[in-house]
């Protein structure tokens, strides 16, 4: 990522939201996703009730979530969001190598955004 950088450590939070109505399966994949991230040192964090009005559909828990992980005082450096039935299956990725791998991928801007 940055070379001068190399030796930090990234902040990385994955970050699931789920509510009462999908618990029953939901917990499988927390379970799992927070195994992961504490192998590989990450942060798990998992949102288990509505965090929107009940007026308003559940779907809006996720924008929710990483609204409040990105107001947290850890200064995540990266989020991952994993929906409430998603499973990492491969623990042998780490989250550092697919950045790696999408922000090399990614142009660099050219100075001239507005052409």
């Amino acid at each position: 990522m940055d070379q001068n950088n190399t030796d930090k450590k990234l902040n990385i939070a994955i970050v699931q939201a789920f509510d009462k109505s999908i618990r029953e399966y939901a917990e499988y994949s927390r379970l799992i996703n927070a195994l992961y991230a504490y192998q590989k040192g990450y942060t798990y964090i998992s949102f288990e009730d509505d965090l929107v009005p009940v007026h308003v559909s559940t779907y809006y828990n996720k924008i929710l979530a990483i609204q409040r992980v990105f107001q947290d005082s850890r200064n995540f450096d990266w989020v991952l969001y994993l929906d409430s039935d998603a499973a990492i299956t491969n623990f042998s990725y780490n989250i550092e190598d697919i950045l790696e791998k999408i922000v090399t991928d990614i142009p660099a801007p050219t100075g001239d955004e507005n052409a």
